[in-house]
């Protein structure tokens, strides 16, 4: 589900246009905020979440630390 439907572009490094903290006044988030948002939200929310039903989140959890090296640290 993750690989249909997050496109590449989240885990690609962003020019510094899109990296801009100005981008917020105007309700865009810098795309390293969105990248860590979205990390965050699996570790937080979505992972618990099937695990606690009995199903493993170790696919995911996999397929986020190779398109984010160093992920692990965030996802535990």
């Amino acid at each position: 589900m993750l690989a249909g439907t997050v496109d590449e572009g989240l885990f690609a490094a962003a020019g510094a246009d899109l990296e801009s903290r100005e981008l917020l006044r105007h309700g865009v988030l810098p795309h390293s905020l969105k990248r860590s948002i979205f990390i965050g939200t699996l570790e937080g929310v979505v992972f618990p979440g099937l695990e606690k039903f009995g199903i493993s989140s170790q696919p995911a959890r996999q397929w986020v630390e190779a398109r984010n090296p160093g992920a692990r640290s965030q996802l535990g």
